[in-house]
């Protein structure tokens, strides 16, 4: 995750590219973004933060390389 600390928005990853974004950046985990309460920067971030529901069959192959993690970017 990366905060953009002047403007108090987070942005997903795959965002990063289409973000107007300050220059007072830090990248950090989901759990600091809460703690935080910043909001995210664009519907294309809030979007990839969503729940995923996985099966535990899903997780399996992920992790074996058959299927893409949701995560993936």
């Amino acid at each position: 995750m990366i905060l953009d600390h002047t403007l108090q928005v987070y942005v997903a990853p795959p965002c990063f590219n289409d973000a107007d974004l300050t220059n007072y950046l830090t990248e950090t985990t989901w759990n600091k973004v809460a703690e935080r309460g910043y909001e995210p920067e664009s519907a294309c971030t809030a979007e990839m933060m969503k729940p995923v529901a996985r099966t535990m069959w899903n997780k399996v192959r992920e992790l074996a390389g058959f299927i893409p993690s949701p995560w993936a970017w």
